[in-house]
């Protein structure tokens, strides 16, 4: 398929049916690749993924996470990145822009399931009917009429 990067298993599996004695429509088929680039894989041609073709930008909240941010969170962890946002946007306008904002709250999310406070983790109990309170009277065979023992 056009687009669409070669695995090393195609590759073994393209091998393996040339070694049966496959011709290359057949191998290039059971691997699930183009006759073409069966004749690539006999080649030795590999065709390695590049680096990324986007680009990159230094995080923008560096100067302040660790000295502005990281306290307020400590401090009352349920402020959300919009507030934090607000809060920067006062301290220092304009050079927080809105479309960072996003950034700053995944920012946040990391850092409560990392460091923030736990979570509250309750257990529901069910008792399963008949399994508590349950009790055992002795007939007076035993002597005592009224004696009840509980398990």
């Amino acid at each position: 398929m056009p687009g669409k990067h070669i695995t090393h298993q195609q590759e073994a599996i393209y091998m393996k049916n040339r070694q049966i004695g496959h011709g290359q429509e057949t191998a290039a088929a059971k691997a699930g690749v183009s006759i073409r680039s069966g004749r690539r894989i006999e080649k030795g041609v590999r065709v390695e993924k590049s680096q990324r073709q986007w680009r990159t930008r230094q995080d923008p909240f560096a100067l302040v996470w660790e000295t502005e941010l990281v306290p307020l969170l400590y401090g009352e962890p349920e402020l959300t990145g919009t507030t934090l946002w607000e809060h920067l946007d006062d301290r220092y306008p304009g050079q927080y822009p809105e479309k960072l904002l996003r950034s700053l709250q995944r920012r946040v999310k990391h850092w409560r399931a990392t460091q923030g406070p736990g979570k509250v983790v309750m257990f529901c109990q069910s008792v399963p009917a008949g399994h508590q309170g349950v009790v055992r009277f002795y007939p007076a065979a035993h002597g005592n009429y009224d004696r009840r023992r509980a398990i």
